[in-house]
């Protein structure tokens, strides 16, 4: 299957002069993996992700031991954030990064993506120019569409928050014990 047919064309896109506080926006609201930085041909310049974002507010120094030693570690991380504001899209930015081509084979994709270890792909034309992105999700969802027959069997999600009595714990680890079997 090629990349052109599995991609995601709904992205996250910033200029290279988008505030800190707009990028932290983006991530938390739209919840996209990572958000794109583009200039105005919509030509990849970068690539921004939630860890990109992090390591701009917390101080490479700061550990889980010294944040528990903190008496109010929202605070700290207020201060943290205040600090980075002053931060753009282009300061943040990675800018060496591996894209596919729609021409592009998906498991080709998925080789990229383990040797990467990364979960996501952006996909270029040959000019540079954005035109999607392939998520590791998205060749999973090939692969099954491919091989399997996930289609004919009933499968649903469980809410743990709703899980309350014990007679619904046992009704739940029932259902999950007897998954999958074709009897």
């Amino acid at each position: 299957m090629l990349i052109s047919k599995i991609m995601r064309t709904n992205l996250v896109l910033v200029s290279p002069n988008c505030d800190f506080e707009t990028l932290m926006c983006k991530i938390a609201e739209l919840a996209p993996r990572q958000v794109y930085v583009v200039d105005d041909e919509l030509k990849l310049k970068g690539i921004i992700t939630g860890y990109d974002l992090l390591k701009v507010v917390l101080p490479s120094y700061i550990d889980s031991n010294l944040l528990r030693s903190l008496s109010d570690s929202d605070d700290f991380l207020k201060k943290c954030i205040k600090a980075a504001r002053s931060k753009t899209a282009k300061e943040i930015m990675i800018t060496e990064f591996t894209a596919l081509r729609p021409t592009d084979h998906a498991m080709e994709a998925e080789a990229l993506i383990v040797e990467k270890r990364i979960n996501a792909l952006p996909v270029l034309d040959e000019d540079g120019v954005l035109l999607g992105e392939v998520h590791r999700r998205d060749i999973l969802n090939y692969m099954v569409k491919t091989c399997l027959n996930c289609n004919l069997k009933k499968l649903q999600t469980v809410d743990l928050a709703k899980i309350k009595k014990e007679e619904d714990k046992k009704k739940y680890l029932y259902n999950l014990q007897n998954e999958g079997n074709n009897d």
